[in-house]
């Protein structure tokens, strides 16, 4: 799990000590205070054994490390192998390693045979570690290993052993051994050496130089011992009468007790902390583990320094200046102080306000005349004459700036301009120029001290700049110029610019924002600096020039901007305070000087240092926001495509000074830059391909490491992805569409062919036979003078006949449109109906013919009229019969009639009549049939039907 350590508590404790004072500072982050060992490794990272588990400390984040099978958390004895492997055990005896990321057992150490805590170290290429038989050998180039017996422990007595070079002496609480690679011997020991009853002596894995540590507890004594040839001296015992937690050697030994860690040479000592181990970081900060009070450290010396200015104690200088060698101070109090040096006696201190109010800046304007803006008023001050000049009449102004012989003032009812009073002044010239300089203003003739009104929008920062002799303006709305033209928006990129301050040096304007970072404006170009390109965050308070650097108060700390090299300067040791607690900057003889309400900040402006390049490194590896890559060159399937890449610096003074740059090689090769506390990069929804992600550390000043640290992985193609799965279906497409084709040309010849076969055979054999009935019944006809029967024999010939070719009409595929129908409808209707002396009138819709109708639909509708137009004719007796045909979406109408002499339909014979007949046909095409006739007065029938 991954801890942001946000910020450090600090806590200052006084220590008393033989010749120096520790002062320590507790550093937050860890879930526990109770902390047993510290490890610095090759790389700088800082490692804690703790009651909860083991840690990495980077300067920003703890990772902490965890196996499910532990079988206790409390870990301690760090060590560091060749290979980098992070060494430590738990209270339970499981001997563990950190390796690609991830906490390890080694297994050949079995901890559930020992009854006791085993100490651990290595020497070599070894790892060493006691046993409840002797001695448990580990190689850490193969990690192989092995046991030592020694002679039968009696008791419950301890093993314990220290490394000294490339020997370990042992002691199992009976007899003293040396180990070298490859045995063990007895040890000869000097009588000296005590060993107290009811006491557990036991030997500190680390040495100082040639001495050995033996600590004697309860009874509290230390032991110096000397390894000479196969003997071991004492040299000296110490007597602490407290209980001694360790022994534990960084640059010096520390002897830690309960209620005091003193160093063995006595030069210093730390109280009532109950310390564990001091290690020391390669940046040079002292680190301090604490039963107690948990990790602390001890930065290296700072180069700043603290100032005692000389103003009352319960007040606090809010804004600075630095002019001909003289300090011009303002307080929280309202005094204006003068002094010579920071530290000097005041030359002159004016209380403004009688205690009341406070005094918010104080700008040089010229001839040793000062602008003094405080809570309420605003001044003219001459401090060499010590008085107040004059008294500007606005009220509240939060900022000032000046032009040859203008004052430009932003308060929160507008920006304003004053005319500068002057021996040479004349009224009317001002207004004159003023006028031509800014036309749109309504300049009037009044006395000197009135201001005139710019804009009438709030404004909290205002700049003149000389070279355009334009005026910028900082308002709510966003950033404004005023020119000749008027006031219009200031854009850059076609955006709004929301200024928190300004600052002018000719020939830049440099532009502070809430959110966007600096611009800085010359002339008709512009540079951006952001979080992308080291500064600590995008949201600057405010900025101000002193000689040629630009300070930046940001909302995450202070940075310097070398004017002259467009740099961030990287080796000045500035407080770690935020901007927002520097209320304003000055700069005297090589010093910066900043107020806050703690006092006032001295920082050394030229420092020289030796330049290293920061370093960083690749911690591990997140494929779908679960698994952890051990391996590079790894082969990733197609869906798992969201990749996340943790890395590091071991950066502790100031962490937030380092940034990454960084690129995906086969996503984008461009060379980006993190924010400077962002450690964790992400790229989802990765399509497939050869990828490679290559990072390194970089610091404020661009100055960075010199080989960044690469991982390289491919995802997949999925399976349909690749080209013979293209292949196989397109194949099987075509396939597909051939099967379809043939399908549907199969099914339109058999059709086609039943039509043609039905219509042929109908045609040639029924309608042959019948024909030749025909003739034969006429040749009956005359020879035999049967005429009744051979007349109805005809006429149902005759009918058939008609019958059979309506049929094979039917079902002719040259007849399939609606136009052949309604000229077969017009055929059969007009001669038929002219041949009983009726007159036909026939009408049809013309969206009739663009309808579409089954098969078996057309024919149903066709003998329907047919019978319609038969009945009109047999039973009518009419002069006109009237045939309309409609089409109104989605509705077919079909409608008859006649002026004859109509008929009552429940006095037709139904066993004779074709309205049944009709009306069936009428349902199978699911429409419907309407009759409406009476006696005497002609008849209509309506067919009704869905069509497309």
């Amino acid at each position: 799990m991954k801890f942001c350590v946000s910020h450090y508590i600090f806590i200052f404790f006084c220590i008393s000590s033989v010749n120096a004072q520790v002062s320590l500072q507790n550093v937050d982050g860890l879930p526990t205070k109770e902390i047993y060992n510290l490890h610095v490794d090759k790389k700088g990272y800082l490692w804690i054994a703790h009651s909860l588990g083991i840690s990495r400390y980077d300067g920003l984040n703890f990772i902490h490390f965890t196996n499910p099978a532990l079988a206790s958390l409390q870990m301690t004895d760090i060590v560091e192998d060749r290979q980098g492997r992070i060494w430590c055990h738990n209270f339970s005896g499981q001997i563990l390693y950190i390796e690609q990321g991830k906490l390890k057992f080694l297994e050949s150490y079995d901890y559930k045979k020992e009854n006791q805590l085993p100490r651990m170290a290595l020497c070599g290429d070894e790892l060493l570690v006691t046993s409840q038989t002797g001695l448990f050998v580990c190689s850490t180039t193969n990690l192989k290993g092995k046991y030592i017996s020694l002679e039968k422990v009696p008791g419950t007595g301890l093993v314990s052993l220290s490394v000294i070079g490339n020997k370990t002496v042992i002691y199992n609480h009976t007899n003293w051994y040396l180990y070298q690679k490859g045995g063990v011997q007895r040890l000869a020991v000097d009588p000296a050496i005590q060993i107290a009853k009811g006491n557990t002596v036991t030997l500190q894995p680390s040495s100082y130089h040639d001495t050995i540590f033996l600590v004697t507890n309860p009874a509290g004594s230390l032991q110096k011992l000397v390894l000479q040839n196969d003997s071991l001296k004492r040299v000296s015992v110490v007597e602490y009468h407290d209980y001694i937690n360790t022994v534990t050697v960084d640059s010096i030994a520390w002897i830690h007790t309960r209620n005091k860690s003193i160093t063995i040479d006595g030069t210093k000592t730390v109280q009532d902390l109950n310390l564990t181990d001091v290690v020391t970081g390669k940046e040079g900060n002292i680190w301090y583990s604490s039963l107690k009070k948990g990790l602390m450290v001890s930065f290296r010396p700072h180069k700043w320094e603290k100032l005692k200015f000389p103003i009352g104690k319960e007040d606090f200088v809010r804004s600075l200046n630095v002019r001909d060698g003289y300090f011009f101070a303002g307080t929280q109090k309202g005094y204006l102080v003068v002094v010579k040096g920071e530290d000097s006696k005041p030359l002159w201190k004016l209380n403004m306000f009688n205690g009341y109010g406070s005094i918010d800046f104080i700008r040089f304007f010229k001839n040793h005349r000062f602008i003094v803006g405080t809570s309420t008023n605003t001044y003219v001050v001459n401090p060499v004459q010590k008085k107040i000049i004059d008294e500007l009449p606005l009220k509240s102004i939060s900022d000032v700036d000046f032009d040859k012989n203008s004052l430009y003032l932003a308060t929160l009812d507008g920006c304003y301009v004053l005319p500068d009073v002057d021996s040479t002044f004349v009224l009317s010239d001002w207004q004159t120029a003023k006028q031509q300089q800014f036309p749109f203003c309504q300049w009037k003739q009044t006395v000197s001290n009135h201001p005139c009104i710019i804009s009438s929008h709030s404004c909290k920062a205002v700049r003149f700049d000389k070279n355009e002799q334009s005026l910028f303006i900082s308002t709510k709305d966003g950033l404004r110029k005023v020119t000749q033209k008027g006031i219009e928006p200031f854009y850059i990129n076609g955006k709004e610019v929301y200024a928190s301050s300004l600052w002018y040096q000719s020939p830049r304007l440099y532009i502070a924002t809430i959110n966007d970072g600096l611009w800085i404006k010359e002339n008709d170009s512009l540079e951006h600096f952001t979080t992308n390109n080291y500064l600590f965050s995008n949201t600057i308070m405010y900025v101000k020039i002193t000689e040629d650097h630009l300070w930046l108060l940001e909302k995450n700390g202070i940075q310097v901007f070398d004017t002259k090299n467009d740099k961030i300067l990287q080796y000045i040791d500035l407080p770690k305070i935020i901007g927002a607690d520097v209320f304003d900057v000055a700069e005297k003889n090589g010093y910066g000087y900043l107020t806050t309400a703690n006092g006032i900040y001295k920082v050394p402006m030229n420092i020289t240092v030796e330049r290293k390049a920061p370093q960083g490194y690749l911690d591990y590896v997140v494929v779908n926001n679960n698994d952890t890559l051990s391996k590079k060159d790894i082969k990733l399937p197609h869906d798992k495509n969201d990749v996340q890449f943790f890395f590091s610096s071991p950066a502790f003074y100031n962490p937030k000074a380092i940034s990454f740059k960084y690129r995906l090689i086969g996503d984008d090769d461009k060379w980006q830059i993190t924010k400077p506390d962002e450690r964790m990069l992400r790229f989802s929804s990765l399509p497939s391909g050869a990828y490679t992600f290559e990072a390194m550390a970089v610091n404020k000043d661009g100055f960075q490491q010199d080989k960044p640290f690469a991982f390289q992985f491919e995802i997949l193609k999925p399976w349909w992805n690749h080209w013979w799965f293209f292949v196989l279906c397109n194949l099987l497409i075509v396939a597909i569409v051939i099967l379809i084709i043939q399908n549907k040309i199969s099914q339109r010849l058999k059709v086609e062919l039943v039509r043609r076969s039905i219509s042929r055979d109908l045609h040639d054999d029924i309608g042959a036979t019948l024909s030749s009935v025909n003739i034969y019944t006429e040749l009956i006809k005359d020879e035999m003078g049967q005429s009744e029967y051979l007349e109805r024999i005809k006429f149902n010939i005759d009918d058939a006949v008609t019958r059979l070719d309506d049929l094979v009409w039917s079902i002719n595929p040259k007849n399939d449109t609606m136009a052949q129908l309604m000229k077969r409808m017009q055929y059969v209707a007009e001669p038929l109906l002219k041949a009983a002396g009726i007159q036909c009138h026939f009408t049809c819709d013309k969206k009739f013919l663009d309808i579409k109708l089954r098969l078996a639909d057309k024919r149903n509708v066709y003998l329907l009229f047919k019978e319609l137009v038969n009945n009109v004719a047999k039973h009518a007796q009419c002069c006109n019969c009237y045939i309309e045909i409609k089409y109104n979406s989605p509705y077919l109408t079909l409608s008859v009639t006649d002026d004859g002499i109509g008929f009552d339909r429940t006095m037709i014979d139904k066993s004779r009549s074709g309205l049944n007949n009709m009306e069936y046909r009428a349902r199978q095409m699911d429409g419907s049939l309407h009759i409406n006739s009476s006696d005497k007065h002609g008849s209509t029938i309506v067919v009704q039907l869905k069509a497309k």
